[in-house]
């Protein structure tokens, strides 16, 4: 039987738009209280207001992830004003695709930055005060947005390819270390999504997954029974995009 997310605490990056709003809003119908993590100031407003039809919201932040002191002082006060986080959705990403022989050596750093090295300081700086809510309540939840790069080579997308493949196995690493105390951690890898993200790539996004579907899934492993973990979940569109 699925848990109650009522009265929990969530933190979710990316959270101006797609992906990252959606799952913010169904965590917030389903009861918690999110802590928004974003760039776009105008647009994490916007999703707070949509947070706020259902439940209380804990408030919106816009660390730079790269920004270490920035972004373990946005975690503090998160804490701080809830007393607990038990949860975090690792969403925030880019996606420069271009072969290796032509790409922008800023876009290969930027993706290894945001979606790679971004998510492991949240996960770091995050993990005392989640570990926190595994002794005292038990469990604890970590999901990375990840995607289905992440296990295959796709040609023009090899550097993101290697920022995705290692969200994959920083994860799974993580998982070995804190099983035990009752944290889980799932690695979601979609395919194509339809979001803005993707809307030049030429597929069809009306065959792509939407947002909503991804934040279904996400909420279904945020509520997970404790005596076991999905590692992780492939999400795959119906029918080809492309």
């Amino acid at each position: 039987m699925l848990t109650d997310l009522s009265g929990q605490v969530a933190i979710v990056t990316g959270a101006s738009r797609g992906v990252g709003r959606a799952i913010a809003v169904r965590f917030s119908e389903l009861g918690a209280s999110v802590a928004l993590f974003g760039r776009n100031t105008d647009a994490l407003a916007r999703t707070a207001e949509l947070c706020a039809e259902h439940t209380a919201v804990a408030g919106t932040w816009s660390p730079e992830l790269s920004d270490t002191d920035a972004l373990a002082a946005a975690v503090r006060e998160v804490n701080e004003q809830c007393g607990r986080i038990d949860i975090l959705v690792n969403n925030a990403g880019v996606f420069y695709p271009d072969r290796v022989d032509s790409a922008d050596p800023f876009d290969i750093d930027r993706m290894i930055d945001v979606n790679l090295k971004g998510l492991m300081h949240a996960t770091r700086i995050c993990l005392p005060y989640l570990k926190e809510s595994c002794m005292a309540r038990g469990r604890a939840v970590l999901i990375n947005i990840a995607s289905n790069a992440g296990r295959f080579g796709i040609p023009g997308e090899a550097a993101y390819c290697a920022s995705k493949h290692g969200v994959i196995g920083f994860g799974e690493g993580l998982f070995q270390e804190e099983r035990e105390l009752g944290l889980k951690v799932c690695a979601l890898s979609p395919g194509w999504i339809a979001t803005e993200m993707v809307e030049d790539c030429g597929i069809d996004m009306d065959r792509a997954i939407r947002p909503s579907e991804v934040a279904e899934m996400a909420s279904v492993v945020a509520r997970w029974p404790a005596g076991s973990c999905p590692t992780e979940i492939r999400l795959y569109p119906q029918r080809d995009p492309r």
